[in-house]
């Protein structure tokens, strides 16, 4: 249930601009992932070319551009535990390290502090109080 108690008609310009804007910044996001995989491509395409003329590096204009290849080693997602099993019995061990997770430390210390609370240490930890605005599809 929305809440009514001052003059809407006194905010409603601003959440215009507001929304006006955040139209043009997802219009402009949408525009970018376009490009960027027209980009990708793009560098699939010229990859290849150069690779077949055997070039490893040209100059155009002011820019060079060289074929480089990129590996990238990751578990599949459904076998993490038995990929992060052998990693650690074939010399990767070291690779581990406890963590936490900082969206996890932040939704159980404002847990405990609302509900428990909980006094933090200010030496220790900061609160961060953001005020936005959320929008939504009406």
């Amino acid at each position: 249930m929305p809440d009514f108690s001052g003059d809407k008609y006194v905010v409603i310009p601003s959440l215009r601009k507001l929304r006006e804007t955040d139209d043009k910044v997802k219009a402009l996001e949408k525009k970018i992932k376009s490009l960027k995989d027209l980009r990708t491509e793009q560098m699939e395409e010229a990859f290849l070319l150069m690779e077949k003329e055997t070039i490893q590096s040209i100059t155009l204009d002011d820019k060079l551009f060289f074929r480089k290849v990129t590996k990238i080693f990751g578990w599949k997602k459904e076998e993490k535990v038995e990929a992060e099993k052998w990693l650690k019995e074939n010399g990767f061990a070291d690779l581990f390290q406890e963590t936490v997770n900082a969206k996890t430390l932040s939704s159980e210390l404002k847990r405990s502090v609302e509900e428990d609370g909980t006094e933090l240490p200010d030496e220790l930890f900061h609160k961060i109080v953001q005020n936005r605005i959320g929008i939504n599809k009406a």
